[in-house]
C-alpha cells in the first residue's frame, strides 16, 4: 500500500533443524512502515502469537507518522520474490546505497533466540555504547549506530528490543544482531551527516534535556567522606556516605550532622552546587524506614513466583509502572525539602544485587547463552529474570531489564 508493506514468512523445512535446544517459530508477519521521508520501520513478528514488545511505544514521537506520498520518500524497500529464501534491502533512492539489505543471511526467530543480520555500507561503524569488557557483560544496552558512507552521508538504525542482546561485526564488512526475546524491530534513519542522523533519532525517541550551565564546569566528587568537613568546591556530588544506614532518601544526623544548614548556606553565600547519590533498592528489614513503609502500603515493589525462595528475593521498585512513578517523585520531593540538592545521581539502577540466588529456569539460565553471560547466568548481579512487573504482573523481568535505565525514578 502507499503506507507501507506486508509479507507472510514461513519457515522452510531444512531450517526447521537450525536451532538444537528449541524450535523457531514456523509462522512470521514481516511489515514495513513509511514513517517519513528519511525514516521507515519495518518489523518480523510471530504471525500467530502476541509476543513482548517494548512497552513505551505511546509515548514516543512520530509513532503515528506516514508519509503516503513515494515521490517524497528518500529510499526503497524491496523484498525478495524469491519463494526459497526470504531476504529484503532498504537503498537510498538517489545513490544506490543500501542501508540495509538481508541477502547475507542469518533470519533466526525462535521464542528465546532471534537474530537477524545484514551487510553494512562501509566499515565506518559508530554507537552501540557498552558492548562488554574481557568476557562480561557490563551494564548497558544501547542498539543504536550510525554508519558513514563513502559519499559522507550516513544513516542510523535503532534495534527497538529491550531483551538482553549482543552485536557482532563481521569482516564483510556486515552485522549480525542477536536477542533472547522480543520481536525484531527495527527504525532506519537515512541522513545528510551524522549530525542529520541524531536530529531524526531524537525527533522518535525524544530529546534529552538541556544540561545546567553549571553541570559543564568543575566539579568534584569521591566515596569515603566520613561528615561535613570540607565538602567544598563550586559543584559537591556525596556518595553513599551521607544515607543514614545506607537507605536512600535519608541522611546521617550524626556524621553528617547540619548537612541541611550547609546546603542552604553554601547555596546562597557560594552559589555551590550539590549533587546526591541514590542507588534504586529499598532496605525492607527496617520497620521504622517511612520509604519502604510508603512503598508497601502503595504496592510499587517487584513481585515474585513461589519458585524464588523468600530468603533469596530483592524487591527494587517496579519501574514500567506509573505507580513508582508516584512513589519516585514522592520520595524525591520530600528529600529535597530537607536536603535542597540541583541534581542527583541515579546509581546502580540496573537494579543492582551482588548475590542473585535464582531457581533453575530457562529465563535465568537460558537454552541459548551468549559466552559473556557473567557466570554463565543472566541474572548474575543483578534480578532473577523471573521476578514479576508492570501494573497487571504482565511481565518478567527477562523482558524490562534494560528499561530501568530509560524509566526509574
Amino acid at each position: 500500500t502507499d503506507e507501507g508493506q506486508e509479507a507472510d514468512l514461513q519457515l522452510k523445512e531444512t531450517a526447521k533443524k537450525t536451532l538444537k535446544s528449541m524450535p523457531s517459530i514456523e509462522s512470521l508477519k514481516f511489515s514495513v512502515k513509511y514513517m517519513t521521508e528519511n525514516i521507515v520501520r519495518f518489523t518480523i513478528r510471530d504471525a500467530k502469537n502476541a509476543r513482548y514488545e517494548v512497552p513505551v511505544q505511546q509515548v514516543l514521537d512520530l509513532m503515528d507518522k506516514v508519509e503516503k506520498d513515494k515521490t517524497k520518500r528518500r529510499y526503497s524497500v524491496d523484498v525478495s520474490t524469491d519463494s526459497k529464501d526470504f531476504k529484503f534491502s532498504i537503498t537510498r533512492k538517489d545513490t544506490k546505497t543500501k542501508v540495509f539489505d538481508t541477502s547475507i543471511s542469518g533470519l533466526v526467530f525462535a521464542d528465546q533466540f532471534l537474530q537477524l543480520a545484514t551487510n553494512l555500507a562501509t566499515k565506518n561503524v559508530y554507537g552501540f555504547g557498552t558492548n562488554h569488557s574481557g568476557t562480561d557483560n557490563l551494564y548497558g544496552v544501547h542498539p543504536f549506530y550510525i554508519v558513514l558512507e563513502t559519499d559522507g552521508k550516513a544513516h542510523g538504525i535503532l534495534f527497538f528490543n529491550s531483551n538482553a542482546m549482543e552485536y557482532t561485526l563481521l569482516p564483510d564488512p556486515a552485522l549480525s544482531l542477536k536477542t533472547l526475546g522480543g520481536v525484531l524491530d527495527f527504525f532506519v534513519f537515512l541522513c545528510d551527516n551524522p549530525e542529520h542522523v541524531i536530529q531524526l533519532y531524537t525527533s522518535v525517541i525524544g530529546r534529552q534535556t538541556m544540561p545546567p550551565f553549571w553541570g559543564l564546569g568543575y566539579q568534584l566528587c569521591r566515596y569515603g567522606y566520613t561528615g561535613t568537613k570540607n565538602l567544598r568546591e563550586d559543584t559537591m556530588y556525596i556518595d553513599i556516605d551521607y544515607m543514614d544506614r545506607y537507605e536512600d532518601f535519608t541522611y546521617d544526623k550524626s556524621a553528617f550532622a547540619g548537612l541541611p544548614e550547609l546546603f542552604k548556606d553554601t547555596k546562597t553565600k557560594n552559589q555551590l552546587h550539590w549533587t546526591l547519590i541514590l542507588d534504586p533498592g529499598i532496605e525492607g528489614n527496617n520497620k521504622q524506614y517511612q520509604t519502604f513503609s510508603e512503598g508497601y502500603k502503595n504496592d510499587v515493589f517487584v513481585k515474585w513466583p513461589k519458585s524464588v525462595d523468600p530468603k533469596d528475593r530483592f524487591n527494587p521498585p517496579d519501574a514500567p509502572t506509573n505507580k513508582d512513578t508516584v512513589y519516585g517523585k514522592g520520595q524525591i520531593k520530600n528529600l529535597h525539602d530537607i536536603l535542597p540538592f540541583d541534581s542527583l545521581w541515579i546509581d546502580m539502577n540496573e537494579p543492582s544485587n551482588f548475590n542473585a540466588r535464582c531457581p533453575n529456569n530457562k529465563y535465568d539460565f537460558p537454552p541459548i547463552r551468549s559466552v559473556n553471560i557473567i557466570g554463565n547466568q543472566l541474572s548474575a548481579s543483578t534480578l532473577c529474570m523471573v521476578a514479576i512487573q508492570g501494573e497487571k504482573g504482565e511481565y518478567k523481568h527477562y523482558d524490562v531489564h534494560s528499561l530501568y535505565g530509560l524509566v526509574d525514578l
